[in-house]
């Protein structure tokens, strides 16, 4: 079984699909919850049907710095994606300024439908 209350030092606070001339993006908005400064950040995201049934999306990488109690958001270029689905996305691993990482444990409970 996979833990459902790990801490996150950043977590999504939301996710959406911004429509474009070349194709719909994601947009990732995130905050850092922890008291650490942060330089990086991965997430994967995954395409949630109707039914709340996954299939797989895709990963992205922000280099933006995030001070403690910072919110940014960061997006993608056009991704296709299944008709009627909508993104969800978790930090997959953090990178603090002081060189640590914190790496999700696979319950993907810093992220946001």
């Amino acid at each position: 079984m996979l833990a459902a209350d790990q801490s996150c030092p950043v977590t999504v606070t939301k996710t959406e699909i911004l429509p474009g001339m070349r194709g719909d993006a994601i947009s990732v908005e995130f905050r850092n919850l922890g008291d650490k400064p942060v330089a990086a950040e991965k997430f994967f995201y995954n395409w949630v049907d109707g039914v709340g049934d996954e299939r797989p999306g895709g990963a992205l990488v922000s280099q933006k710095k995030l001070k403690p109690g910072d919110k940014k958001a960061i997006g993608s270029g056009p991704v296709p994606h299944p008709d009627g689905t909508y993104p969800h996305a978790w930090v997959a691993v953090t990178k603090f300024a002081d060189g640590s990482t914190w790496r999700d444990d696979g319950s993907h409970s810093c992220g946001a439908k």
